[in-house]
């Protein structure tokens, strides 16, 4: 059996249910926002799309750009319950890279809504699902990303 380019990146939706995999209507582009709320929750990318277009007013011509504070209205409808994290205080350091994060601070079992520079991801383990699909946090041009924000999804 040939392995697909779908089955290492995440790109279509698993047979099992999964925590970490993308809705089965994602899209590309610049709508990692919606995506990571979709997979945050498990809800569609639709839903997640629509939720935030109407409760914060997006114009018709909007491609899915959003703000941290704009997602918590889909965490909210959906019942998700979050938990701000304080970003990690390293002496010397005025940032912290994703990678390091990770690697040195998050508990691997657990999943994180990350806000990183003009991006927002999912990461649990070493996996990052945004909608390009599901990595490996140590990719190129991912892991050296600077870390803004950081919310534990609290599950059961």
């Amino acid at each position: 059996m040939a392995i697909r380019k779908e089955d290492i990146y995440g790109y279509l939706a698993p047979t099992a249910p999964s925590k970490m995999a993308l809705p089965r209507d994602a899209r590309k582009g610049p709508n990692c926002g919606v995506t990571a709320a979709a997979v945050a929750t498990g809800c569609s990318f639709a839903e997640s799309w629509n939720l935030i277009k109407t409760t914060h007013n997006k114009r018709k011509n909007w491609r899915g750009s959003t703000y941290f504070w704009e997602l918590d209205c889909v965490f909210n409808a959906f019942g998700l319950k979050t938990k701000l994290i304080s970003l990690p205080v390293r002496p010397g350091r005025r940032h912290i890279q994703l990678k390091t994060l990770v690697r040195d601070y998050l508990d691997p079992t657990k999943r994180y809504v990350i806000w990183t520079t003009k991006h927002v991801q999912v990461v649990r383990g070493d996996e990052l699902i945004d909608q390009a699909g599901l990595r490996p946090v140590k990719t190129k041009g991912w892991a050296g990303k600077r870390v803004k924000k950081i919310v534990e999804i609290v599950e059961d």
